[in-house]
């Protein structure tokens, strides 16, 4: 069964992670569903004369993993959490060779948050330029998120939208096997009729990120029959979302007592 198959950084900016973290996800769409880890009963049941068994004792549950071994989320290469203006420049220039004067900046009015923008010609896995929007807060004036976007504009082919899904899958297996505490990460939510987040995860200190294809055709289970969403018009895009103290985000609020 095939998989039938832009993000601005305005959309970065304003992106809080799509699915609820915490919550629990929707039915997982093919072919995104993780492995399962069930093992199958081999004991022989006895005969049917034979006094019942006494049950085998429950198997012993795994440790959890102890905060000190999960994985915590620094922000996107050279570029972490907490750093100022002039420190992201020039991580930015030390992932990409790209100076100052070639990075835009911005300004979110709705949030207070500072954009710095940059163009990568290629970035892996991408198979299209992408674009890097580094946000700062609107108080501490740091960098709180990062948005990576590969986008293709106008009506891409099916097979450019499939390579983006695939795209999306090497990254998916990468934030996969991150050492992720259980119950916080999810897989292939819908966010609409042709939007996907592949992954999402919070790590111990609330900082969280989300892969998310959009402009994609997807299969999903309903009820014990295959559903297709509509078929895809218009952009497809890529986009992987760190954003620091998901919970909290450092942006502009209005006072209490406003309303």
């Amino acid at each position: 069964m095939p998989f039938r198959p832009t993000l601005a950084a305005s959309l970065i900016a304003g992106a809080l992670m799509s699915t609820a973290f915490g919550g629990a996800a929707s039915a997982a769409l093919w072919p995104f569903a993780p492995k399962a880890d069930a093992k199958t009963d081999t004991a022989a049941k006895p005969p049917v004369s034979a006094p019942a068994a006494a049950p085998a004792p429950a198997p012993a549950k795994a440790a959890p993993t102890p905060a000190a071994d999960l994985f915590i989320i620094p922000g996107f290469r050279a570029a972490h959490f907490g750093m100022t203006r002039e420190e992201v420049l020039a991580a930015i220039n030390t992932d990409f060779g790209v100076h100052a004067d070639k990075v835009t900046v911005t300004v979110n009015e709705d949030e207070g948050t500072t954009l710095l923008v940059v163009q990568v010609p290629k970035l892996e896995p991408g198979h299209v330029p992408a674009e890097i929007t580094y946000v700062l807060g609107a108080t501490s004036k740091t960098l709180i998120r990062v948005g990576v976007a590969w986008t293709l504009a106008g009506e891409p082919t099916a097979d450019q939208r499939r390579q983006m899904v695939n795209d999306g899958v090497v990254v998916m297996n990468l934030l996969h096997d991150l050492k992720w505490a259980p119950g916080a990460t999810h897989f292939a939510v819908p966010l609409g009729p042709n939007a996907v987040a592949l992954f999402s995860a919070q790590d111990p200190v609330g900082t969280a990120v989300e892969l998310n294809v959009q402009g994609v055709q997807y299969d999903q289970p309903v009820n014990g029959k295959t559903v297709s969403s509509p078929p895809a018009k218009g952009p497809a895009a890529l986009m992987v979302l760190y954003t620091r103290n998901i919970a909290h985000p450092d942006i502009r609020r209005l006072p209490k007592g406003a309303f």
